[in-house]
């Protein structure tokens, strides 16, 4: 990578943080709703580590001296596999650490970095019957809830208001093409209810026994990611079930 020119040798522990600009509240029937702030509001953050010797370290921090920059050169897609990374990009410097003293002569400097106005890629629609993941872990919990009333005399009344609340949680391993495949299905899709296949990588009941199973009405609540190398990654998706149509 070059900012402005100037090589970055990029440790490849670098942070993907993309962040649209929705904002989810839950009724008091339990579903969740979205705000869409529309896409103006999405944010595209990258936070990299760089380490060298001290003359290294020196020349990034005398020649980045503005936090209008451009990024050039990219060998990885930092800002998102859905993103366009062949030309030059527009970006601003949000912050530059301290120089620290890593070990014996190399020094480590963290940069994090703001895309604007990127363009994106045209890729196929993800799909959810097929992920294309070679290994997943999944977390599933549906709360029960209970409203109860307490009385002066000491007795309670409880009441079922219907609200119970299934989230689930996938942390798939996907390649390259489909993390970028999901994150455009995420920020197209933008807070809006779909359907999540019945038996979705082999999980009978993805929201746990009490949900039931069969093709779920969902929205995708989050979406988070790390890199495991050149090829691959880890997406975290959590999920929400949508217990009542209004």
């Amino acid at each position: 990578m070059y900012i402005n020119n100037i090589l970055i040798n990029v440790d490849r522990e670098y942070q993907t943080k993309t962040q649209l600009g929705l904002e989810y509240f839950q009724t008091e029937l339990g579903n969740y709703y979205v705000t869409d702030y529309s896409s103006n509001s999405d944010i595209y953050n990258l936070s990299i580590t760089t380490f060298g010797t001290e003359s290294y370290i020196n020349n990034i921090l005398t020649n980045i001296d503005d936090w209008s920059v451009t990024v050039s050169g990219c060998l990885c897609n930092y800002f998102g596999e859905d993103i366009d990374h062949s030309g030059t990009l527009s970006c601003n410097i949000l912050s530059i650490s301290p120089r620290e003293t890593h070990s014996w002569k190399v020094f480590k400097l963290d940069i994090d970095i703001r895309l604007n106005n990127p363009t994106f890629k045209s890729l196929t629609t993800f799909d959810w019957s097929d992920p294309g993941c070679v290994g997943h872990e999944h977390t599933s919990d549906r709360i029960k809830k209970i409203i109860t009333l307490d009385t002066y005399n000491g007795s309670i009344t409880q009441y079922d208001p219907n609200q119970d609340e299934g989230i689930c949680k996938f942390i798939l391993n996907l390649s390259n093409a489909n993390i970028g495949r999901l994150r455009q299905y995420y920020r197209v899709n933008r807070g809006s209810s779909f359907t999540l296949p019945n038996n979705c990588l082999g999980i009978t009941y993805p929201f746990g026994p009490n949900s039931g199973g069969g093709d779920k009405t969902v929205k995708l609540l989050s979406l988070s990611e790390s890199h495991l190398g050149p090829l691959r990654g880890l997406v975290t998706v959590e999920l929400v079930e949508i217990i009542r149509l209004i």
